[in-house]
């Protein structure tokens, strides 16, 4: 059974920012590693140089990896480092502002096909027969869990 990227609206989970916030605290956020990319900052230099950046893309359950290779996400050649799934992690996703994209998880839910947004991936906000990778349970309303089951079954399906 195919299981695709979950896509859930912020505002639909069940605490919006709980766990989430607490999640996209210890993950990466791209803005940071934008800037120190393009102003030629390298990464143990970075606390000497006083700056803020705008919170943008933030990765959850991702780890740094310094292998530009096939599983690198989001590779920064003058850094010299990428992102790759973390294979300990509950989930993995991609946060923005409004819209969380779930791309390896434990739990998968059922959905429909997104809008044209977002292409062959899986609203998760919608009832529907396509499989989509999940956030966990406890960020989920009641609707959400109804149509959640472990990534495992749904493999064996």
């Amino acid at each position: 059974m195919e299981i695709r990227t979950g896509v859930f609206q912020i505002n639909q989970l069940e605490d919006e920012f709980g766990d989430l916030y607490s999640d996209m605290n210890n993950g990466y956020d791209l803005a940071y590693y934008d800037y120190l990319e393009e102003n030629k900052i390298p990464t143990d230099e970075a606390d000497d140089h006083d700056f803020m950046v705008e919170s943008g893309l933030v990765l959850i359950g991702f780890r740094p990896t310094e292998d530009n290779n096939e599983f690198a996400w989001f590779w920064y050649e003058f850094l010299g480092i990428g992102f790759e799934l973390d294979p300990e992690a509950d989930y993995s996703a991609l946060v923005r502002e409004s819209v969380v994209q779930v791309v390896r998880s434990k739990w998968a839910i059922q959905g429909h096909y997104c809008s044209p947004c977002y292409p062959n991936q899986v609203d998760a906000d919608t009832d529907g027969s396509l499989w989509g990778y999940s956030l966990p349970p406890e960020m989920l309303s009641q609707d959400h869990i109804q149509r959640q089951k472990p990534t495992s079954e749904v493999m064996a399906m």
